[in-house]
């Protein structure tokens, strides 16, 4: 993939995998750790930034055959071929 930057794939898997953990921490010691802000709260606000995350990121990537398609709509005018 040339020319393609995926860091944000990287950085959401790391993302997952933290509220992953976070869950579990939270789920095994319950309300006793609310103090320090171990909660479900911090959980669900972690999900909400991983689908915040991975919808802004889908919003940017563009098709892989996109160029392709560009080339050949562009090889379509020059032979004078009409779009439909």
């Amino acid at each position: 993939m040339a020319g393609r930057d995926l860091t944000w794939l990287s950085l959401t898997s790391l993302l997952i995998l933290l509220t992953w953990v976070y869950g579990l921490v939270a789920l095994a010691v319950e309300n006793r750790w609310q103090d320090y802000g171990i909660s479900e709260t911090g959980v669900l606000v972690l999900l909400a930034l991983i689908v915040w995350t991975v919808a802004l990121n889908g919003l940017r990537q563009r098709p892989g055959f996109e160029d392709t398609q560009l080339a050949t709509v562009a090889m379509n005018d020059e032979v004078g071929i009409s779009r439909l």
